[in-house]
């Protein structure tokens, strides 16, 4: 017994000595598996003497409360090379607790309390990175912190990078990192039956994006005539129960079917004298959105194509999305800028190491 109390002791002591396990967390977290829909070769690091805060809205990012950053970094374009160069930079961190439409152009204004310097004013060497070979890029431009960073959910966190020196003779190069944009995707799917004109009600759908619009597009429907428009949470099962697409025979509606359950109803757009027509929602700022689906299809009034006088479309599904929800501020010449310019809804792909 006393030889396996000192064995199980010994283990402990070697376990507690272990470094604790580094997780790497992305931000937007939609992109963690995902190219962005654009790039930038000359952003904050690159971008000559300059200064670029950023802030993290705490919603789409997966760090637990806690949790210590030790490195951040941004994720390599998934399209371009980089050539290996030097800066001399300073890197800050800090939270903040507002949505980024309340934060401001001045710098020291969107920090809750002072930053933290967690990167002192040092020469890092920009490594060259080859062409990828597929997207997104495993590969990303990773700063060590000189101290762990506390990370303080649910609060927003905020990054500072002051750019002092580049070996380009301070001036503005090209460095390709990903940028996020948002992820929303749409898509048509079942069958329409066909109008008196023998014309296929074809619906399409924009994006669904937070705080903005989705809108809805008609086309080859009965000319100047109502519609209606179905929504529902699935295209698998109708009121839970019924399998979908279901036939509507029954109804004096040979060959038509309904593709989406039935949650909401309500009048659609009259369309013009060619069968077309659109409509348009707002979009809520509810998180609770993202990543969820919705699906819709119209009916239209046909009264020479069956006897219900009825002709439905095909459904379309979108996935609601975001901008990254990144609020940006930055000036250009100069680190010691009060204020700067903004710009919201933009910024790379970042990641984050924790323990």
């Amino acid at each position: 017994m006393k030889t396996l109390s000192i064995t199980l002791l010994a283990a402990l002591a070697v376990a507690s000595s272990l470094p604790a396990q580094t997780k790497s967390f992305i931000y937007p977290r939609d992109h963690a598996a995902r190219e962005g829909s654009s790039n930038n070769g000359a952003y904050h690091i690159t971008a000559g003497i300059c200064r670029f805060q950023y802030s993290y809205e705490s919603w789409n990012m997966d760090i637990p409360k806690g949790a210590k950053i030790i490195a951040f970094g941004y994720r390599q374009d998934g399209y371009y090379a980089n050539r290996a160069l030097k800066v001399q930079f300073e890197a800050l961190m800090g939270h903040n607790s507002r949505l980024q439409e309340s934060l401001t152009n001045q710098y020291s204004a969107n920090y809750d309390s002072t930053p933290t310097t967690v990167i002192a004013k040092k020469i890092f060497n920009l490594p060259a990175m080859p062409k990828p070979l597929m997207q997104p890029s495993k590969t990303f431009l990773m700063l060590k912190l000189d101290k762990a960073f506390a990370y303080q959910s649910p609060k927003n966190l905020v990054t500072e990078i002051k750019v002092y020196n580049n070996s380009n003779g301070n001036k503005t190069f090209n460095y390709y990192m990903d940028f996020a944009r948002y992820y929303s995707p749409a898509k048509s799917f079942g069958l329409a039956c066909k109008t008196s004109g023998s014309t296929l009600p074809t619906l399409t759908s924009g994006s669904a994006v937070l705080k903005g619009n989705w809108r809805i597009n008609m086309s080859n429907f009965p000319g100047s005539s109502p519609s209606l428009l179905i929504l529902g949470g699935s295209k698998t099962k109708l009121l839970g129960a019924i399998k979908l697409p279901f036939k509507l025979d029954a109804l004096g509606m040979p060959s038509c079917y309904q593709n989406v359950d039935v949650n909401l109803i309500m009048a659609g757009p009259t369309t013009n004298t060619g069968g077309s027509a659109s409509v348009s929602f707002p979009v809520p700022l509810n998180f609770k959105l993202m990543g969820q689906k919705i699906y819709a299809q119209m009916w239209a009034a046909d009264i020479f194509a069956n006897k219900a006088g009825l002709v439905t479309s095909n459904g379309v599904e979108v996935q609601f999305g975001s901008y990254p929800r990144e609020h940006m501020v930055w000036s250009l010449g100069t680190t010691t800028n009060k204020t700067g310019y903004q710009s919201l809804n933009y910024g790379t792909v970042a990641r984050f190491d924790c323990q």
